[in-house]
């Protein structure tokens, strides 16, 4: 079985009541966005959830430089090449980040 979605966290993060809820309620609000992915969380790479087909590009490119940086900041080199053009809006709302594309 093949999930629509990853969302990144770690064995001692603590989500409180209703996150899941907001995750669900943020992926139907943004559901005819084009995104990469959306943020619930300002720590490094805990808190992102992606498409799952997006996965293979994040993978492959975090591969040419796992052993010399740290996957967040791996994480932010590919969203800034990923996105960097004059049509991608970064949106901080909620404690949650969002980027996508306008149209």
């Amino acid at each position: 079985m093949k999930f629509p979605l990853y969302l990144q966290l770690e064995d001692d993060v603590q989500i409180n009541p209703g996150f899941f809820d907001f995750i669900f309620m943020s992926v139907n609000l943004n559901s005819k966005k084009n995104w990469f992915s959306l943020e619930f969380s300002p720590l490094g790479f805990i808190g992102k959830l992606f498409k799952s087909e997006s996965l293979l590009a994040l993978t492959q490119y975090s591969k040419l430089f796992f052993d010399v940086k740290p996957i967040d900041w791996i994480y932010w080199s590919f969203i800034r090449m990923k996105v960097c053009s004059p049509e991608v809006i970064f949106l901080f709302i909620d404690n949650s980040s969002k980027i996508f594309s306008v149209g």
